[in-house]
């Protein structure tokens, strides 16, 4: 029986002093999934192709929601994250579901967080978003343990996947609307480089090269016909073509008619103060816009894919080599459009403006919001790293390690370390951003 968050662990004892197998069983306070995928082995899951499950959603308070996917179901997530023991996975219901009061949605995701050892900087990132950059919608992130076909998988997030849809990207599906109409439909895009490099996996998404060599994957919807591809990249194209036009400045005819300034400032701080390794490789991947009808622009965000970010990565991918675990150096400023953005220097008084009239509430969500959120994961961390036991590892070994990853071998230490980065990060910063 337990009375408050903790592991217990239990076995038997012969007369002789022989121990059987130890059992864990732990409260951790987190809402518990478990998954049945009827027969079908989990390792045998792929990112291809949906499998039918049983799911079971037991809530902290002991309630539960009790669905079966039977349309579509269980399919395997990421690019890179694919690749490692710990797996992610979209859920697609056969109606629309909510899920702590978050509106209904077809839609969800199973974040894995592997190489994340603090299992809260897709958390965190989402939380600036809502609490310090409100300018847009972003996906919401719960904490759960999760469990498939009765073998504990660890601590995983909950999530909205982003789509189109009311409560989510509130704009009119480009889908819905006919040959004469299109301008009145927007869309989801992705900026993913590696959808032309020669060894990426085959993928689903429609490509579209802008004029400047950038492939964009439309991520929502995912079908459309030739000509709504052709007006899509129309709009992109367009942008580019103002943006590198001889009066790409002015206010008025100028990017700003093409590109929301205000998710873009607020997408970019974001992205800056993370060191988010996604969005400085040259805009690698996970870095969405979409096309909101309603004012005609390309609106960045929302913001996604946070696991190699606050100094969990020693990588150097942009043209400076910055290294991303040291706090020093911009990051996201040199790539593809920044340096001609940056060229607007009423973009670069805004920028400046946005970090200044913000940076009290960023430092309070660093100190006070990552180790709430630490403190609330603790019980399911510890029960993690029992399942993956990656503390004082280094566990993407084609990357950098970052510096003094084996003296970090408890959860809080991580925590820590996550901690202290984000307020090094914030001093250099707020130190250096006056000067652009």
């Amino acid at each position: 029986m337990f009375t408050e968050k903790e592991i217990k662990f239990y076995y038997c004892q012969t007369d002789n002093g022989i121990k059987s197998k130890i059992y864990a069983v732990a409260y951790t306070g987190l809402p518990t999934l478990y998954i049945n995928t009827k027969g079908v082995e989990i390792s045998s899951v792929t990112k291809e192709n949906y499998v039918p499950v049983d799911f079971n959603l037991v809530m902290s308070d002991g309630t539960n929601i009790e669905k079966q996917l039977t349309k579509k179901g269980l399919k395997g997530r990421g690019n890179s994250s694919w690749g490692f023991p710990k797996k992610g996975y979209n859920l697609n219901f056969d109606n629309k579901e909510a899920f702590f009061n978050l509106p209904k949605s077809k839609k969800w995701c199973l974040i894995a967080n592997y190489s994340d050892k603090t299992l809260i900087r897709n958390k965190f990132a989402s939380a600036l978003c809502d609490n310090v950059y409100a300018s847009d919608w972003s996906p919401h992130y719960i904490s759960i343990d999760l469990v498939v076909n009765n073998e504990y998988l660890g601590n995983y997030i909950f999530c909205e996947k982003n789509s189109i849809q009311e409560g989510r990207i509130d704009i009119k599906d480009i889908s819905k609307c006919d040959e004469a109409t299109l301008d009145e439909g927007g869309f989801l895009l992705e900026i993913d480089m590696y959808l032309t490099k020669p060894n990426r996996a085959p993928s689903d998404d429609i490509c579209l090269l802008s004029s400047k060599g950038i492939p964009f994957a439309l991520k929502d919807p995912d079908e459309v016909s030739e000509s709504t591809k052709e007006y899509i990249l129309t709009v992109i194209n367009k942008a580019e073509e103002v943006l590198y036009g001889n009066y790409f400045n002015d206010f008025e005819n100028g990017w700003r008619k093409y590109i929301d300034e205000t998710s873009l400032i607020d997408w970019y701080i974001i992205n800056e103060f993370a060191k988010n390794v996604d969005a400085g490789r040259e805009f690698a991947t996970s870095v969405y816009l979409y096309y909101n009808p309603s004012d005609k622009k390309l609106h960045f965000g929302p913001v996604w894919d946070f696991d190699i970010s606050f100094g969990n990565s020693a990588s150097s991918h942009n043209s400076l080599s910055t290294v991303c675990s040291d706090v020093r150096n911009w990051y996201v400023k040199d790539m593809v459009w920044f340096p001609r953005l940056l060229e607007d220097r009423v973009f670069v008084a805004n920028i400046k403006t946005r970090w200044n009239g913000t940076k009290s509430k960023l430092n309070n969500e660093i100190n006070t919001e990552i180790q709430k959120y630490a403190d609330e994961n603790v019980v399911s961390a510890n029960c993690n790293f029992m399942k993956w036991q990656i503390l004082g590892r280094w566990v993407i070994p084609s990357w950098p390690a970052v510096p003094g990853y084996k003296s970090r071998t408890t959860y809080q230490s991580e925590v820590d370390y996550m901690i202290d980065w984000c307020n090094k990060r914030y001093n250099w910063i707020d130190s250096e951003i006056n000067k652009l």
